[in-house]
């Protein structure tokens, strides 16, 4: 191959490679309906989690749409590289053959046991406790390890709702002695619902505080893109600026 030749080849990929990256006008965040850290209001997203990534985005100058779907179609489209990044997942072996992560944070969530004041059940952190009760809990949700093996354990039962509210709900009609679940939401939701939130008791302890991140696709290389919004989070952590946002949006 000529001298020449070589060099039309470098050229001409320099600026495909130039043009591609300035068609990319925005990131594609994909997340889902998950009141109150993610939600959406008048067509405004708004929510702890959400207000967070967008003044993390806003603040390095880098322009995104944000977009409420279901939870399993943004999954498919961090695995087939359509969507940039997905907000907000736990670690889990099953995500990590299809996205990877900052490192700091995002939001951290405590999961805990809700029942009914009139159901006898006690926890006090020992899972043969709920023997012989019906835990309900939500698809896709994770409520970290020390859940897991509680249930595996002590064989305990436990059945699936397609969401938080058919969750509480079950909750309310006795279906359910309690429910798993995140602290914030299900507090959300009883008052959405109506739920006379006198006759519900939250167990302790916690059953574990889940951390969750930011994921990002597979199809491309965003190192330098976690590192900066790794320095950004942790510079707002210091400053205050990130307990002030997520303090407002989670004061219910």
């Amino acid at each position: 191959m000529s001298i020449y030749l070589r060099k039309i080849i470098l050229v001409t990929f320099f600026f495909i490679h130039f043009n591609t990256f300035a068609e990319q006008k925005k990131l594609i965040i994909v997340t889902r309906d998950y009141p109150p850290y993610i939600y959406q209001d008048n067509n405004v997203i708004k929510g702890a989690s959400a207000e967070l990534v967008k003044y993390i985005f806003s603040k390095l100058k880098i322009k995104y749409e944000i977009i409420i779907q279901p939870w399993n179609r943004s999954h498919k489209e961090i695995e087939i590289g359509k969507a940039d990044i997905i907000f907000t997942v736990n670690k889990s072996p099953e995500r990590d053959k299809i996205m990877t992560y900052n490192k700091e944070p995002l939001i951290l969530q405590n999961m805990v046991f809700f029942k009914k004041k009139s159901n006898d059940l006690v926890f006090n952190g020992e899972y043969k406790n709920l023997k012989n009760k019906t835990i309900g809990y939500t698809r896709g949700a994770y409520y970290g390890d020390g859940f897991v093996k509680g249930v595996k354990e002590n064989n305990l039962t436990i059945e699936e709702s397609w969401d938080y509210e058919k969750c509480l709900l079950k909750l309310q009609s006795d279906r359910y002695d309690v429910i798993v679940g995140s602290e914030k939401v299900i507090e959300y939701l009883m008052k959405k619902l109506n739920m006379d939130v006198k006759n519900y008791q939250k167990l302790s302890p916690k059953v574990e505080t889940i951390k969750s991140y930011l994921g990002f696709s597979k199809k491309r290389d965003y190192t330098q893109l976690k590192l900066k919004i790794d320095h950004l989070l942790m510079s707002m952590k210091n400053s205050g600026e990130y307990e002030g946002i997520v303090s407002k949006n989670l004061n219910l």
